[in-house]
């Protein structure tokens, strides 16, 4: 049996990587899968291209683990599923002005974010509040296409807010463990909020990525 998180950035994917390992199941705790040329396997919707090296490196590495979290695994669900039948993914969310924000201010924070890969992913190397709503589309965009590819395989798909949600309750169910431990708060970060004049306002805690 294989487990995704197939969650975009900054909607709790390290926090599903921290339960994986909670759980004791062996996951791939390194998930860049990309040549020098940072050849990202990012197969649905067309995103990216691709080699045939970078797809075995990928589909070894499904073979070999039974957890996956963040790209390229999140954006290969359809491979995924194809090859690998008994897989089971998991769809991470947040609500969408918190995720924006969070997005937004962890780009700014040094070697955090790749830049050519927000660029892949939302069209832009910098997400300002210019794009918002282009960044913001192409998120929705990625997680319908999800749920409407899963529509007619309901079982092998579960979506959670990890903010808001009974997390143990519905993991322990679809994930057949019994989750006996505080569900994680993985990769928090405290950012400063500034006025329009660059003052500090205050310092708000992003949630998870």
């Amino acid at each position: 049996m294989k487990y995704i998180c197939i969650g975009q950035p900054k909607t709790g994917t390290k926090t599903m990587a921290k339960i994986f390992n909670l759980l004791n199941f062996k996951v791939n705790n390194n998930p860049l899968c990309f040549n020098d040329n940072y050849d990202f396997i990012l197969l649905d919707n067309n995103i990216s291209y691709y080699t045939n090296d970078s797809i075995l490196k990928c589909h070894n590495n499904i073979e070999t683990f039974e957890a996956f979290h963040d790209y390229p695994y999140s954006f290969n669900y359809e491979y995924i599923n194809d090859n690998f039948p008994d897989s089971k993914f998991i769809l991470t969310i947040r609500d969408i002005d918190t995720w924006f924000n969070s997005l937004y201010n962890y780009q700014y924070i040094f070697g955090a974010v790749n830049k050519n890969l927000l660029k892949k992913l939302y069209g832009y190397n910098i997400i300002s509040l210019e794009n918002k709503t282009d960044v913001i589309s192409k998120y929705n965009e990625y997680n319908t296409n999800i749920i409407k590819y899963f529509h007619n395989k309901p079982c092998k798909l579960i979506i959670l807010d990890l903010t808001k949600d009974n997390i143990k309750n519905k993991l322990s169910d679809f994930l057949k463990k019994n989750i006996d431990f505080e569900i994680p708060h993985e990769n928090k970060q405290t950012y400063e909020i500034l006025t329009p004049n660059n003052n500090i306002l205050n310092k708000e805690a992003a949630n998870i990525i």
